[in-house]
């Protein structure tokens, strides 16, 4: 680790708890919605020594870093843009290269927007990729499943409920379940998806549930008869706006998926949109959450702002 980084970190704080209330009111002042902007997955993401998170205020705006240790050796990044993004953050930035020592630094989380602001900042010495589409619903129609385009979905609602599931609000004694519902769900998928990287953060999310305040994140479970078979975590991004963090199902019950994400959605009727994360690519996940007709498929992408100019 560099010297410039050392000094860069010592002013920075490992994200935590307690810092949730207090990163997710910067998010909500200035309005942000992509997923990432979540301070309950920016805490569970947060998983030393391997992956770290730090929050720096630089020029009174917040930075998130990621540093991450591979073979020993040391590459930060941004998760997203600072917020707010300003003029004043934007002569750092261009220095932030040199500032860890490295080639290029990846704006990990960047939307449409912010792409083409930094596009017209930076020129050639930024680069980007498409991250894919985020999909973003709105709870109360999908609740309502009303109409010949949410047939499939009413479908395997219907069939699910003649298992009576119960559906609750998680509770400190559901956690072991819910952990050994993900080991299960994660031998299962990552036969089919080996580069799923969530567990870590749901199983970190699940740990420190009884930590975060219940205004920051909700959580439910699926009982059938008497296991925890589906668990979810949820919770508000800004006043109109909210973010579906985990779903996690047994995937050997079809159609316990749809009814949980239904439930859920169902959950969360006082906001107008939720944000349902991306598909990562995979075919049978982006059926899935087509399923629920997204009001809107929100692009993200990921930036590189190069040192001294592109690579040839």
């Amino acid at each position: 680790m560099g010297r410039e980084l050392r000094r860069l970190l010592e002013r920075a704080h490992i994200v935590d708890v307690e810092a949730c209330e207090a990163i997710q009111e910067i998010f909500q002042r200035h309005n942000k919605r992509m997923w990432i902007h979540f301070a309950p997955f920016l805490i569970s993401y947060n998983l030393p020594p391997a992956r770290s998170i730090h929050m720096i205020d630089i020029e009174g705006s917040l930075v998130l870093m990621q540093v991450s240790i591979r073979n020993g050796i040391a590459r930060s990044d941004l998760l997203c843009t600072p917020v707010p993004y300003t003029d004043k953050i934007t002569h750092w930035l261009t220095r932030l290269p040199d500032i860890l020592g490295q080639e290029d630094i990846r704006i990990i989380w960047v939307d449409e927007d912010e792409v083409s602001k930094l596009r017209s900042q930076f020129g050639e010495k930024l680069t980007y990729g498409d991250k894919g589409p985020e999909y973003i619903y709105e709870p109360e129609k999908v609740w309502r499943m009303d109409g010949h385009t949410f047939r499939d979905i009413r479908k395997r609602v219907r069939r699910m409920e003649k298992t009576f599931p119960d559906f609750m609000d998680l509770s400190l004694e559901h956690i072991s379940e819910c952990q050994e519902l993900l080991r299960k769900w994660r031998s299962l998928q990552g036969r089919k998806n080996h580069f799923l990287l969530d567990w870590g953060y749901t199983r970190a999310a699940l740990n420190e549930f009884h930590r975060f305040s219940a205004e920051s994140l909700y959580g439910w479970c699926v009982k059938i008869k008497g296991k925890v078979e589906a668990f979810a975590l949820a919770g508000p991004m800004t006043n109109d706006t909210a973010n579906f963090f985990v779903a996690k199902t047994n995937p050997e019950m079809p159609g316990l998926s749809e009814y949980l994400r239904w439930k859920v959605l169902g959950e969360l009727r006082a906001f107008t949109y939720v944000n349902d994360a991306g598909d990562l690519g995979i075919d049978g996940l982006r059926q899935h959450k087509m399923k629920m007709r997204p009001t809107d498929l929100k692009k993200t992408f990921t930036a590189t702002l190069m040192a001294t100019g592109p690579k040839r």
